[in-house]
């Protein structure tokens, strides 16, 4: 035996229709952003892993050209922050400021 229709108009089978449609995509959204944020706190992206190795990369060749500058000079006033590695995202940020400074300064010449 079929079941009774529960709206007997059109409009009414159309507003009951509308709504459902509204609590599922509403209810899509929540779990679509819970998943979203679960998974940027568990691991680390592709591109985020990228971009660390690119700024290490840049840091290792910064050192590099500092220490032969310091040779050169002889020097005893070494900085303490420009040999340390950032490993928090002020020291990288600080580190890729740096890095945009001397190359916006050698652009300008």
């Amino acid at each position: 035996m079929p079941r009774p229709p529960t709206h007997k108009t059109n409009e009414a089978k159309l507003q009951a229709v509308r709504e459902k449609n509204q609590r599922h995509y509403a209810k899509d959204r929540i779990l679509k952003r819970r998943r979203e944020l679960r998974v940027e706190k568990t691991k680390p992206s592709r591109e985020i892993r990228q971009f660390e190795k690119a700024v290490a990369r840049a840091l290792k060749s910064r050192d590099d050209e500092d220490e032969s500058d310091t040779e050169l000079s002889e020097t005893d006033e070494s900085s303490d922050d420009e040999n340390d590695t950032p490993s928090d995202l002020p020291g990288c940020l600080l580190a890729l400021k740096g890095i945009k400074d001397e190359m916006l300064s050698l652009t300008d010449d």
